[in-house]
């Protein structure tokens, strides 16, 4: 969850899974044997889609997996809550900029090949 959520460095209060998802909240869940963090992006066919902020690909656990909600993150003794609007903008602007980064790579790499 870089750059949220900082290793070794932030911690976070931890409430158990009420059974709701909340779109854009971030959710301790478990995959493969190993516990993750991550952001609840969307349900589509009986399906939940996470993503970590620096991550490009999607992690999909099942319902059950899905342990405990982020309440709040402390990082030098600062307490802050994690879905204030200006945190959720700030997520959504910087996932917009690496979309559309992808996207000139994308145009760019198209028109190199197209030279030759």
């Amino acid at each position: 969850m870089m750059p949220f959520l900082k290793h070794q460095k932030t911690t976070v209060g931890l409430q158990s899974f009420s059974g709701y998802l909340k779109r854009y909240h971030i959710y301790l869940f478990r995959l493969d044997e190993k516990y993750i963090l991550h952001r609840f992006i969307r349900t589509k066919n009986d399906r939940l889609y996470f993503i970590g902020d620096a991550l490009n690909r999607y992690e999909i656990p099942k319902i059950k997996d899905v342990l405990a909600e982020v309440k709040y993150m402390k990082e030098k003794d600062k307490k802050t809550y994690p879905y204030t609007f200006w945190k959720v903008f700030a997520f959504r602007f910087r996932t917009l900029l690496k979309r559309l980064k992808h996207l000139v790579k994308k145009i760019v790499r198209r028109q190199d090949e197209s030279e030759y």
